[in-house]
C-alpha cells in the first residue's frame, strides 16, 4: 500500500514539536513564574496568545459509555502537542491514538486522526483574548480529510474565565452536509485552601457531516498537582441520549 507524502510531513512535523517543547520546558522550569491553565477536555480552543518557545502538552483517555452513532462504547487517547511560533502565531499536532469501539454486535472497530492547527491568537485587550484557526484531520482509515476554519474567544471575569467557540469544517465528498460546532464554557482556577483546584463546565452544540443536531454537556474538576502541571476529570452526556455518557481524564503540562 502506498504511502501519502502528506502521512511523513505530519510525522516529522509531531516529533518536532514534541522534541521542541520537551527542550523548551527545562529553561522555563528555571524561573518562577504564573501559569495560565487551561482546561484540557474542553472542547473551545484557548484563545490567548503562546509565546515564541512556550506552549503545553496534553494528554488523557477518553471513555464514552452508549455512543450517539449507535456504539455501546468507545475509547480513545487522545495526545497534543502546542508551540509558539512568535508573533501571536501558534501550532497544534494531536494525535487521537488507540481508538477502539464496541458495537452492539460485539463487532469491534479501531481507528486513530491526525490533525495539525495553525492558530494565530491577537494581542489582549480589556482581559479578552481572540483567536483564528484553521485546521487538517487525516484520519487513519483511509477517508479524506476534513478542513475547518474556527474562531475563539477567552473573556476574564470575576467568576472566571468564560470562553466562547465556533468551528466550521469543509464538506467531503462522504458528508451529507458541512459540519459545524459552537459552544460556550466556564473555567476558575484559585480554588481550595492551597489555591490549587479548579473547576469547569462546558454546554456544545454540533451539527454533524452526518447532519444529526447534538447539544452535550460536560463538567469537570482540575488539580496543580505540580510546576505548570494539571490534573484533570470530567463527565459529560449528551440532552438527546440520556445514555449517552463521557468520562474522560489527563494530565496538561504548561512551560
Amino acid at each position: 500500500m502506498m504511502t501519502s507524502p502528506f502521512s511523513g510531513v505530519f510525522r516529522l512535523a509531531a516529533m518536532a514539536a514534541v522534541t521542541a517543547s520537551l527542550f523548551s520546558a527545562t529553561s522555563c522550569f528555571a524561573e518562577e513564574d504564573e501559569t495560565d491553565y487551561h482546561f484540557r477536555p474542553f472542547w473551545v480552543e484557548p484563545a490567548d496568545r503562546v509565546e515564541f518557545g512556550s506552549g503545553h502538552l496534553v494528554g488523557g483517555i477518553d471513555h464514552e459509555t452508549h455512543p450517539e452513532r449507535g456504539s455501546r462504547r468507545s475509547t480513545t487517547m487522545p495526545l497534543e502537542a502546542t508551540l509558539g511560533l512568535g508573533y501571536g502565531f501558534s501550532t497544534v499536532i494531536a494525535f487521537d491514538g488507540g481508538a477502539r469501539s464496541v458495537f452492539d454486535d460485539n463487532s469491534t472497530s479501531s481507528s486513530a486522526n491526525r490533525e495539525m492547527k495553525l492558530r494565530y491568537s491577537f494581542p489582549e485587550w480589556n482581559g479578552i483574548n481572540v483567536l483564528v484557526m484553521t485546521g487538517v484531520e487525516r484520519p487513519t482509515s483511509g477517508q479524506n480529510s476534513r478542513l475547518s476554519n474556527g474562531i475563539s474567544a477567552a473573556i476574564d471575569t470575576s467568576f472566571g474565565t468564560v470562553g466562547i467557540g465556533q468551528l466550521w469544517e469543509r464538506k467531503r465528498p462522504e458528508d451529507v452536509r458541512a459540519g459545524q460546532e459552537s459552544a460556550v464554557n466556564l473555567f476558575r482556577t484559585g480554588l481550595g485552601n492551597d489555591g490549587k483546584w479548579a473547576l469547569g463546565g462546558e454546554l456544545r452544540y454540533a451539527r454533524t457531516a452526518e447532519n444529526e443536531n447534538l447539544r452535550r454537556w460536560l463538567l469537570g474538576v482540575g488539580r496543580v498537582v505540580g510546576k505548570g502541571v494539571m490534573a484533570d476529570f470530567a463527565v459529560g452526556g449528551t440532552f438527546q441520549h440520556s445514555n449517552a455518557h463521557r468520562v474522560t481524564a489527563g494530565l496538561s503540562w504548561f512551560f
